[in-house]
């Protein structure tokens, strides 16, 4: 799909920093990934919530593709726990899917993840303890609706996460994100 246009994606105002859409296919969950690896500079961190096979791999999967990462390299770091990508920019991916207490995230080096050069991709954020957030994140929730079909809200806690999600929603609808 990149550097072509991308599927369309039909995103709804939920509140100031948060926009609902539904994602039809894995193609257009793959897209929404690649929107915002387009718009990625290094720094940010994207937190993806959802159940098993909701498509939080796939939108990964997107999202390193558009930082110049092959997609076929791209999996869940279910056993790693984070998996280093170098991509423009660089991107760490952990899967928090088998972490069970705190000190677990001190035995991978979390605190070192943030060091504000790099993308940190987090799958199965749910799993922190508060005390473990960055201040300013971008939360994607994703949730089935149908075997094809899911839910999404882009969720954003700060300036940073905010001006990501209004140039992502800026690439699909043509306007500023601030949709009503």
């Amino acid at each position: 799909m990149y550097p072509g246009s991308l599927p369309s994606i039909h995103f709804s105002r939920k509140s100031d920093h948060a926009w609902d859409a539904t994602l039809t296919s894995p193609a257009i969950t793959e897209s929404l990934g690649m929107a915002i690896g387009r718009n990625l500079h290094g720094g940010e961190v994207v937190m993806l919530i959802g159940d098993l096979g909701v498509g939080k791999t796939v939108f990964v999967r997107g999202l390193a593709q558009a930082c110049g990462v092959s997609r076929e390299t791209v999996n869940s770091p279910t056993f790693t726990l984070v998996q280093e990508y170098h991509g423009t920019p660089q991107l760490m991916h952990a899967d928090l899917y088998r972490i069970e207490k705190t000190d677990d995230l001190m035995n991978i080096g979390w605190d070192e993840l943030f060091d504000g050069s790099r993308v940190v991709i987090v799958e199965w954020a749910d799993r922190l303890p508060p005390a473990q957030l960055p201040h300013d994140y971008l939360t994607i929730q994703m949730t089935h609706r149908s075997r094809q079909t899911r839910s999404v809200t882009l969720t954003a806690t700060g300036p940073v996460s905010t001006k990501l999600c209004q140039q992502v929603i800026q690439t699909f609808h043509g306007t500023d994100g601030t949709l009503s």
